[in-house]
């Protein structure tokens, strides 16, 4: 299970839970005599859980959730979500293939909300965005520095204190 530190956050690095234990914990709430806006959290994961097996099905498995669902807040504003795939995979049909799945949430043109928020049209509309992540683009796999993309360091710090902190890696379970 997740365990968070004392401001809320989960300690640096990448926490592996498979969808059940995360769907028992959002269920159960966040421990130290807290709460949280257990509906709305069990909503997003409803959503996630549908998206992750679209996912699943065009070949894509790794995949991390971050933004104020991996926290303790009590009510989170929405679901932030990046998966990684080889780019080559993702330009020659995986995202073509998430497109026919579902073409009015797998939209990646973003827009102008009411709000002035800029987003792609999931955010508005789901609670939920969702965003590709080369694979060529990771630690592992990038041959230098810079050819990291940003966003892996971005979900990694806390945007108040820029300091690191954790992010949940969604672990399959094989059937």
């Amino acid at each position: 299970m997740l365990k968070f530190m004392k401001n809320g956050l989960l300690p640096p690095g990448d926490h592996e839970i498979s969808l059940a234990d995360l769907e028992k914990m959002m269920s159960e709430g966040p421990g130290n005599d807290q709460t949280w806006d257990t509906p709305w959290r069990l909503q997003l994961l409803q959503e996630f859980k549908k998206r992750y097996q679209q996912l699943l099905k065009v070949g894509i498995n790794e995949v991390y959730i971050d933004g104020s669902y991996a926290t303790d807040k009590f009510h989170p504003n929405d679901m932030d979500v990046y998966f990684v795939v080889p780019r080559k995979t993702w330009r020659s049909g995986a995202e073509q293939a998430l497109k026919d799945l579902d073409p009015e949430f797998w939209r990646f043109e973003t827009q102008l909300h009411e709000d002035g928020k800029v987003g792609y049209p999931m955010a508005f509309h789901h609670h939920i965005e969702m965003f590709p992540v080369y694979l060529e683009h990771t630690p592992a796999y990038a041959v230098c520095q810079e050819l990291i993309d940003p966003k892996i360091e971005f979900f990694r710090t806390d945007k108040h204190s820029r300091r690191s902190k954790g992010i949940i890696k969604i672990q399959e379970v094989p059937s």
